[in-house]
């Protein structure tokens, strides 16, 4: 059904059975099958691979599974679209490996973030960090005892803050405060 190269001469093969097999090009060990499974019961639609990631993924039947190449049999996350179930056309990673588009034969398209962008923030020992796309994680390292905060954004944030008593997360010319005490928080500015 597909194949797609990727790393030192690698091949990724995705067969209309449900199985994907990953062989080397490399003289050295042409044709060696370096890692196989069936993935799909009962069939495989499309597989990619992301090389920013590391990550290759194959869809069919209901189900999309995504594997860590540095050892293939890892599966780094499953896709369950149990309403969509035999409807996979194709799958494309963006080039930075963020954002994963399923496309169906009803024309329906499907996006999921596959790696969060890296915002975070420090003061003295509180750590604050972006945990999912509208959220931020407030905590306490060095406090073994101490409980995360868990902060919920109204917007995917371009930068975060973090002080003593209030957290901001903001984008473009817009910033959220919220105050914090103990595992509590309050907006306080927007």
């Amino acid at each position: 059904m597909t194949y797609r190269w990727f790393g030192d001469r690698k091949l990724l093969l995705g067969f209309s059975k449900g199985f994907f097999i990953i062989v080397s090009t490399r003289m050295s060990h042409i044709g060696q099958e370096l890692y196989q499974s069936r993935n799909h019961k009962r069939a495989l639609v499309d597989a990619v691979v992301s090389t920013t990631l590391n990550k290759a993924a194959s869809c069919g039947d209901d189900l999309i599974k995504i594997h860590d190449l540095t050892d293939p049999s890892d599966i780094y996350g499953t896709i369950h679209l149990e309403d969509d179930a035999d409807k996979f056309l194709s799958l494309e990673w963006s080039d930075d490996g963020q954002l994963l588009a399923i496309t169906l034969v009803t024309g329906v398209v499907y996006v999921y973030v596959t790696k969060l962008p890296m915002h975070g923030a420090t003061y003295r020992t509180t750590v604050c960090h972006l945990s999912a796309l509208q959220e931020l994680t407030i905590s306490e390292p060095v406090d073994e005892f101490a409980t995360k905060t868990k902060v919920a954004i109204p917007v995917e944030p371009s930068f975060v803050a973090v002080g003593p008593y209030h957290v901001a997360a903001g984008f473009n010319n817009q910033a959220w405060i919220y105050a914090l005490a103990d595992d509590k928080y309050e907006l306080v500015s927007a």
